[in-house]
């Protein structure tokens, strides 16, 4: 058994490493992430948690010889998720290996199932990097996207940004953009695409996109402003059809371009679209404030093994991490109305 195991391992050992590069190089939030250096591995303790600035420190007049009065100022929180994951499994019995004697046919035996395999853990694991992981039956899932993108339906066309509601890291997002006065630190932008300045993506995208652009502005820094508008293939066409009734200059953004991806820009930011993006949704994201992190020391890792008891050798992928965001620089478009 020693030299078909050694040809096992060595197989699975050359998938692990691949199905990583590969799950990255076709999917456009991730691919993105890899490439900006927003994923951390061998990460560790019980849960992820990092500081979170709320507040600014007061700048007062002085007024000379007045005595000023120190005292310790609250500028921070604590933002906290645990740890979670994923895992495939399948397993080769002993009799399929007797049937497949010979180093080759056990080679093709294995490559076979660990490409479906393959396959099936790219589609699925980047399309987790959306789903809410504060929603019911989601509890081990990781905190995606739609984890920070709870909100109050505003019920009406006459509504152009919408309040926000969700507890993402055990902190509270509150507010509604443009308003200073309750607008939250932890809030995203959330745009009803409905509004009667729009009347709808079909016919409103580029205000939108440019809506959603401007709002998730933070600065005129590199880090302050967003880096890409996602949303479905559909939208994406729907968007590019307006572009082409204004005969505006259709300019290819060359960083995804020059990825594999089809992409626009407008004002300088490319817009695209993920075949994982939630249908009638767009999102503008800024991914320095976007973070993967794993407890392993790759998105996915591997372990092999022999079960005596029922004749088979098993093989596991798995991934154990989660998604950190900062909400105040993101944004969403969608109905908001119900």
């Amino acid at each position: 058994m020693a030299e078909w195991t050694r040809v096992l391992k060595s197989t699975h050992e050359q998938f692990v490493k691949g199905v990583a590069n590969e799950t990255t190089e076709e999917r456009v939030l991730l691919s993105m992430l890899k490439k900006r250096g927003r994923m951390k591995f061998n990460q560790f303790g019980n849960v992820l948690d990092w500081r979170v600035k709320y507040k600014k420190r007061s700048l007062d007049a002085y007024s000379d010889m007045s005595p000023v009065v120190f005292k310790r100022q609250n500028l921070y929180q604590k933002a906290v998720l645990d740890w979670r994951g994923y895992m495939m499994q399948d397993a080769i019995s002993k009799k399929e290996r007797l049937m497949n004697r010979g180093n080759a046919a056990i080679f093709q035996l294995y490559s076979g199932m660990v490409e479906d395999m393959k396959e099936d853990f790219m589609e699925l694991f980047s399309a987790e990097l959306y789903v809410d992981g504060n929603a019911t039956g989601y509890t081990d899932r990781f905190h995606g996207l739609e984890s920070i993108f709870g909100y109050t339906a505003c019920g009406s066309s006459g509504v152009q940004y919408v309040t926000s509601n969700e507890t993402y890291a055990g902190l509270t997002a509150a507010g509604v953009y443009g308003t200073a006065s309750d607008y939250s630190y932890w809030s995203p932008v959330l745009i009803n695409e409905n509004y009667t300045g729009y009347g709808s993506w079909a016919t409103g995208a580029i205000k939108i996109c440019r809506a959603l652009l401007t709002a998730c502005s933070k600065g005129n820094t590199k880090k302050a402003r967003p880096d890409v508008v996602l949303t479905t293939e559909a939208r994406y066409h729907q968007f590019l059809a307006l572009l082409q009734a204004e005969e505006r200059i259709i300019a290819s953004n060359k960083e995804l371009t020059e990825a594999g991806f089809e992409a626009v820009e407008l004002d300088g930011r490319p817009i695209t679209y993920d075949g994982d993006c939630p249908a009638g949704v767009t999102y503008c994201l800024n991914l320095d404030q976007i973070e993967l992190r794993f407890l392993g020391a790759d998105i996915v890792d591997g372990e092999t093994g022999y079960d005596v008891t029922r004749k088979a050798f098993l093989f596991s992928l798995d991934s154990f991490g989660n998604m950190r965001i900062n909400p105040r620089y993101q944004g969403k478009a969608k109905n908001f109305e119900s």
